[in-house]
């Protein structure tokens, strides 16, 4: 995702089906394993788009959350839910103001 689709997603004003946002929060599976395993039903799948608040601000990641997301990790803790293995990654996004988001994107 780039920096002006992200800023097209944002422009709506509300998460939709394929564009879920969660606050600026370390990894926890407990926290994300719904929401993954509902992207990865989707055609084509779905992101989850972390830094913002319930309002669509932008808050961004620091350094120390964004240590926490180890793809290995999270891989095998969502696939001890899931069967078959969900295809999940994780990249950083620079918004428009500057701020970095985690996105991660379900296949």
């Amino acid at each position: 995702m780039t920096s002006e689709e992200l800023e097209s997603i944002l422009s709506g004003g509300i998460e939709t089906q394929k564009h879920e946002f969660k606050t600026s929060i370390p990894w926890n599976i407990k926290n994300f394993a719904k929401a993954i395993l509902s992207m990865a039903n989707l055609k084509d799948g779905g992101s989850i788009i972390i830094g913002f608040d319930d309002d669509l601000k932008r808050i961004g990641v620091s350094e120390e959350i964004k240590e926490t997301y180890k793809i290995e990790t999270m891989k095998d803790q969502l696939n001890s839910f899931a069967d078959p293995k969900v295809d999940f990654n994780v990249s950083t996004i620079t918004d428009i103001d500057g701020k970095e988001s985690y996105r991660d994107k379900s296949f």
